[in-house]
C-alpha cells in the first residue's frame, strides 16, 4: 500500500515538472469517430445539420469558406462569417480581414476560412470542442493544400492538442505546416499585441 502510494506520488512530481516545462495535458474522454465526406458537398450537409451538442440550438452551423487551391488558410476559434459566406459586420472579424488585404494582399480564390467551433459566439465548453474536432479535420484533409494560420491564442493549443513552446511556431501537423497566432479577441482587446503576430505573419509569409 506504501509502496503504490508512493509511486503514485512520484508520477505526479514528474508531471507538475514536465507542465511546468510547457507540456499540456487534457483529460481524457471518448471522442465523436472519425468523419469520413467524399467531398466538399459532403462535409458542409454534416456542419449545417449537426445536432452533436447544445451549442446547436443557441446558433446556425457555418460551414465557412473552403478554396481547393488555397495558399493559406486562416482559422478562428469561433465563425467570422454568416452560413451565406459573407464576414460578420463585427471588429474582430474587420481586423481579419485587414490581415488578408494588407499583409498578405490575397485575391478570394487564394485563402481559406475556417471556424474551430462551427456555431454560436459562447463560451466554449469541452465536450462541444469534442463535437467539432472531426468535423474541423475532415475540412482540412479535404483541401487540397494550404498552410494553416490558426488565430486562437492558448485555446487553439488545446485544440491542436500542442504545448505552449509551439505558439507563434511553424510545426508539421498531420501532413501540414500549422502556425498558431494569438486570437482575434485578444489582438482587439490589447493592440500591443499586433507587433508580435505581425512577426508570425512575416515568419509565414516566408514559407509560401
Amino acid at each position: 500500500m506504501i509502496v503504490n502510494r508512493l509511486a503514485i506520488l512520484q508520477k505526479l512530481k514528474e508531471l507538475y515538472t514536465l507542465r511546468g516545462l510547457g507540456e499540456c495535458y487534457v483529460e481524457h474522454q471518448v471522442l465523436q469517430s472519425k468523419i469520413s465526406c467524399s467531398n466538399d458537398t459532403d462535409i458542409k450537409n454534416k456542419i449545417l445539420h449537426c445536432k452533436l451538442c447544445a451549442r446547436s440550438k443557441m446558433g446556425e452551423a457555418v460551414f465557412g469558406n473552403m478554396q481547393q487551391n488555397a495558399k493559406v488558410i486562416f482559422a478562428t476559434l469561433l465563425p467570422v462569417m454568416n452560413s451565406r459566406g459573407q464576414f460578420l459586420p463585427i471588429r474582430s472579424v474587420k481586423i481579419l480581414q485587414d490581415i488578408i488585404k494588407n499583409v498578405f494582399r490575397f485575391a478570394p480564390s487564394e485563402y481559406s476560412i475556417l471556424s474551430l467551433l462551427k456555431c454560436a459566439d459562447t463560451p466554449i465548453k469541452s465536450e462541444e470542442v469534442d463535437c467539432c474536432k472531426p468535423y474541423f479535420f475532415e475540412q482540412i484533409n479535404l483541401s487540397m493544400q494550404g498552410v494553416i494560420l490558426c488565430f486562437g491564442g492558448n485555446e487553439a493549443l488545446e485544440f491542436f492538442e500542442l504545448n505552449k513552446n509551439c505558439f507563434g511556431k511553424i510545426i508539421n501537423f498531420r501532413g501540414r505546416r500549422l502556425l498558431v497566432t494569438y486570437s482575434l479577441g485578444e489582438l482587439l482587446k490589447n493592440p500591443s499585441l499586433k507587433k508580435e503576430a505581425m512577426r508570425h505573419f512575416i515568419l509565414l509569409k516566408e514559407v509560401l
